[in-house]
Parts: structure tokens; C-alpha cells; sequence
């Protein structure tokens, strides 16, 4: 119980907030390219897109 603060959450939410986007490296092989693409599409396809949002842009108010 108690085992963090506001200040220790407010920390490592503005930790959070200013790290980088992660970034993506794509394989230069065509054939892993078209897989990555065709995992995707399924992905979104299946449904799993829906909980597991693949972008998550922020709005004019921020870190809402």
C-alpha cells in the first residue's frame, strides 16, 4: 500500500510522454516485406486491431 507517490507517477508519466515514437526498421528482402504487410492486413482483418490500436495520434488537448 502507498508504495508510489503523485510525484513518482508524475514522473514517469512525463518520462512517457517525452520519449521518442518507437520506430520501425523494415526488411530490405521483398518477400518479408509482403509477409509484414500480409500480417497486418490480418491483423486489422481479424479484429485485433480494435484493443490493440496500432496508432494511437495525440489531439490538439495533448496526452488526453
Amino acid at each position: 500500500m502507498n508504495e508510489l507517490t503523485r510525484a513518482d507517477i508524475t514522473a514517469s508519466v512525463i518520462f512517457q510522454a517525452t520519449l521518442p515514437p518507437p520506430g520501425r526498421v523494415m526488411p530490405r528482402d521483398l518477400d518479408v516485406q509482403k509477409a509484414v504487410h500480409l500480417g497486418e492486413d490480418h491483423f486489422a482483418a481479424f479484429g485485433c486491431a480494435g484493443c490493440h490500436v496500432p496508432r494511437l495520434p495525440l489531439d490538439k488537448n495533448g496526452w488526453i
